[in-house]
């Protein structure tokens, strides 16, 4: 069994994102990996081909309605890991560590929804997961590409 995508998914094998989703369930540890696999009906994988501008493409609800605090309603929705063309222009250990991250965030049980203070907890136990299954240096290499972006998208506002 995989959990690897079948569909969502540009099935070019020499796509940076594909290798990179290879490399990631290759080193997942096996018990961890194991989790993963009973988590497959919990999300779904969107990997569009590079040269698609745009699409209308239906995704199966994935989690059932759930009732939340004061009467409210999150309505039934699909979990999915959208993975950008634009990583086919970064490097391997960056989209190594982004596929990684958003598998954390499934197998950790996350949450998509949220007040910032969730989100920012999730961010973190999704990175330090990220860690423990081995991708130090790929976290490392993303933490200095979000640093360069965020400096590149303030010296652009400036």
């Amino acid at each position: 069994m995989s959990i690897f995508p079948h569909e969502g998914l540009c099935p070019d094998f020499v796509v940076k994102r594909n290798i990179a989703i290879l490399e990631v369930l290759r080193r997942i540890p096996e018990k961890d990996y194991k989790t993963l696999l009973e988590k497959e009906d919990d999300f779904l994988w969107f990997v569009p081909d590079e040269d698609i501008l745009a699409m209308c493409r239906p995704f199966h609800a994935t989690h059932p309605q759930e009732k939340m605090e004061k009467g409210l309603v999150q309505r039934e929705r699909a979990e999915v890991i959208y993975l950008s063309p634009k990583l086919e222009r970064e490097e391997i250990e960056i989209a190594i560590a982004a596929i990684t991250h958003e598998l954390a965030h499934i197998y950790s049980g996350h949450k998509t929804m949220g007040h910032a203070d969730v989100y920012e907890k999730q961010e973190e136990e999704a990175w330090q997961l990220v860690q423990k299954w081995g991708f130090d240096e790929e976290y490392k290499e993303y933490k200095k590409y979000r640093e360069i972006e965020d400096l590149q998208t303030l010296y652009i506002r400036i």
